[in-house]
């Protein structure tokens, strides 16, 4: 049976390959088409994975606000106190020693990535990445 031959400009143009004694390689129409589903397996993955980096972004965001407010509760129950300074906007890190008050530093294990501001209850929000 002969492959699929087409005459374009007195050139012939196989779809099948023809090996011959010592032949290697693949014709074009093989790598197209093997583009071509690399190309429908892309467009189909990618979209997914994108999607979970944002939930991702989103659920470290929540998890170091909860950090951050256990560190503010327990920065407050040690020094005995109800009330703190007010802050806006800084970002925490160890060492940082503000309120006052109630030391929040060593109740931290790592830098923040957002900045945090507070009311003089000790209620923490989350303010821009930093």
């Amino acid at each position: 049976m002969k492959g699929l031959i087409k005459r374009i400009g007195g050139f012939e143009l196989s779809f099948t390959k023809k090996l011959h004694r010592g032949q290697k390689g693949f014709t074009l129409m093989e790598l197209l088409i093997v583009v071509a589903i690399l190309g429908v397996l892309a467009a189909v993955v990618i979209p997914r994975f994108t999607g979970l980096i944002g939930r991702g972004q989103t659920e470290a965001a929540t998890t170091e606000l909860s950090i951050v407010q256990t560190a503010m509760v327990a920065a407050m129950t040690d020094a005995k106190t109800a009330t703190v300074t007010a802050q806006s906007a800084i970002q925490l890190t160890p060492s940082s020693q503000i309120p006052t008050e109630a030391w929040i530093g060593p109740y931290l294990q790592t830098n923040t990535n957002w900045t945090y501001s507070w009311d003089s209850s000790g209620t923490v929000t989350q303010g821009a990445e930093a």
